[in-house]
């Protein structure tokens, strides 16, 4: 589970993927080990072929519900070699902003 530091609501998070690897869908999360209020709630993915994130281009933006269960949301099939998390609001705690998973997927099987 990652939150942002105390104080914080919003994040910019930025993480290099180990192989440029292909992704078609984005899966987040939330844990009942921290407040529903500080669930993340509004977010956005930016990706780049570059480690770097030299012209990354925006994913997508997605609400979230404050809700446990997994939470997936198809996007245009890409490659990626590094993201930008943005987790732009939560669901009202001035304390932080917290989210327990986040993942690109590949295509499903099949598909």
């Amino acid at each position: 589970m990652w939150q942002s530091p105390a104080g914080f609501t919003t994040a910019d998070l930025r993480l290099r993927v180990r192989d440029t690897s292909p992704t078609a869908r984005v899966l987040f999360a939330h844990s009942t080990a921290a407040p529903p209020e500080t669930w993340a709630k509004d977010v956005e993915v930016w990706i780049s072929l570059h480690p770097e994130g030299a012209d990354s281009i925006r994913l997508g933006q997605w609400t979230l519900a404050q809700a446990t269960g997994a939470q997936e949301f198809p996007c245009p099939p890409t490659h990626v070699a590094s993201v930008r998390l943005r987790v732009m609001s939560n669901y009202g705690s001035s304390e932080y902003a917290s989210l327990a998973e986040f993942a690109l997927l590949p295509p499903p099987s099949g598909g």
